[in-house]
């Protein structure tokens, strides 16, 4: 880098720190941090596909056929256990979708975490507390009731915004023994890298996927 772009770049880094509570520099670092992930989940060896805004943030289905739904956030400063009963709710009606699909058994749920905070797996009474805030809890329910997955999507879930659907999910299937089946299925994994260390590692795990030979080839 030049004597010139590097005076601009450190200007620029000077008007950014003045200027960055407008902007929306922290949420496209979100996207591309979910990008990285991306990508670092494609290049393992049990991983046959991923798809992005699918489901969830990151949707990885592996070799073996089983499935993983991630909700991925990138929170370097900001409290994620202030948003935490929010997240969870989200990913429990998600996995009674699954579970009302039947197609549960295959699937993990994560939420992977970017946060200087410790955000820990809740407990199920915790659980039950989230959902009874937004919900009522039946006690137990044959989920084979529903006949035909799709009709009933389609009948009473389709034309709803999410906060809806989200709502008349759990008030139709939230039963104490899905929340155990859904913690049970779930888990937090948290990236302790920033995002530059995080990219710097996949920039490495690329090279050594691709290099041909490594003393003469080089990415640009």
């Amino acid at each position: 880098m030049d004597f010139l772009q590097d005076v601009i770049n450190k200007q620029l880094d000077n008007i950014y720190e003045y200027d960055k509570k407008r902007n929306s520099s922290s949420k496209i670092r979100g996207f591309l941090f979910q990008d990285y992930v991306s990508i670092m989940y494609l290049l393992k060896d049990d991983v046959e596909s991923v798809r992005t805004e699918y489901i969830e943030d990151l949707d990885v289905f592996y070799n073996n056929k089983n499935y993983e739904i991630m909700q991925i956030k990138y929170y370097p400063k900001s409290n994620l256990n202030n948003s935490l009963s929010d997240i969870m709710t989200d990913l429990y009606s998600l996995y009674l979708s699954l579970k009302v699909s039947r197609i549960d058994s295959y699937a993990k749920l994560t939420l992977l975490v970017h946060n200087n905070i410790d955000v820990t797996k809740p407990e199920l009474n915790d659980m039950i507390e989230y959902i009874k805030a937004q919900s009522s809890i039946k006690k137990t329910l044959d989920f084979s009731i529903i006949s035909d997955p799709k009709h009933w999507f389609d009948e009473n879930i389709c034309q709803l915004n999410k906060e809806e659907r989200k709502k008349k999910i759990m008030d139709s299937f939230a039963t104490e023994d899905s929340i155990n089946d859904f913690l049970g299925k779930f888990e937090i994994n948290k990236i302790e890298k920033s995002i530059e260390d995080y990219r710097k590692e996949l920039a490495d795990k690329l090279y050594d996927t691709f290099s041909i030979n490594k003393t003469t080839f080089c990415l640009v």
